[in-house]
């Protein structure tokens, strides 16, 4: 049985995702981390649901400062059920990125990351949507020591089905991945948010991140 924690990041829907979850007999979802309170109630249905961070890691509101849309926050939530637990991450990353700021030790097994994209962009020529929100979250999460997945805009595009194809992930092959470095940028105005993946190898850092890029069938 996989023990699986769904992250719903602002901008994500999260609900087909959380339905695919929960119906699988392979896993147990463990809870709801959600970023857009309006989504919390009818996420409930399918697992506890903690409110996160529905503003930007680097916004002037500090992290004491988020409402309490519930009972609990979702680092906490994400840290006590997280450990040794699959993460699949929909949106953008700010509240795993706090978790891992606040809980340096925290280990779940594995973070299947919907975003990103190694070669061209949607809200701009060179990022994609959820990246470019929060690219500082990204990069800690990306650069962190837990193991990543990676579907971008490069291999799932924009199909409607992509957030029921991460959830999917957790007990289906699929895919094809590459073992890369992977980071963001998080300084140029002109290409913030771009995805930085050392495809080949040239900046000599530990490639830790499988990116994907190929589905292996019409899925």
């Amino acid at each position: 049985m996989k023990k699986v924690i769904l992250h719903v990041g602002r901008h994500a829907d999260g609900e087909e995702a959380a339905a695919y979850l929960k119906q699988h007999k392979e896993i147990e979802l463990l809870g709801i981390s959600c970023a857009d309170p309006e989504k919390i109630e009818r996420l409930k249905r399918y697992a506890p649901v903690a409110a996160g961070s529905d503003l930007p890691l680097l916004s002037p509101r500090k992290v004491g400062d988020y409402p309490l849309y519930t009972e609990e926050k979702a680092w906490d939530m994400l840290k006590r059920e997280g450990e040794g637990a699959l993460i699949v991450a929909l949106g953008s990353l700010t509240s795993l990125a706090i978790t891992l700021i606040r809980f340096p030790e925290w280990k779940p097994e594995r973070i299947i990351v919907l975003g990103g994209s190694a070669k061209s962009g949607d809200v701009t020529p060179f990022a994609e949507k959820s990246f470019y929100e929060d690219p500082e979250a990204a990069h800690i999460v990306l650069t962190s020591k837990i193991p990543v997945t990676l579907f971008g805009l490069d291999s799932v595009g924009r199909r409607e089905d992509r957030e029921v194809l991460a959830a999917r992930a957790v007990t289906e092959d699929f895919y094809e991945t590459k073992k890369v470095f992977a980071d963001v940028e998080r300084r140029s105005p002109k290409t913030l948010g771009m995805s930085v993946c050392d495809m080949y190898g040239q900046l000599g850092k530990e490639a830790k991140t499988d990116l994907v890029v190929r589905l292996k069938e019409e899925v």
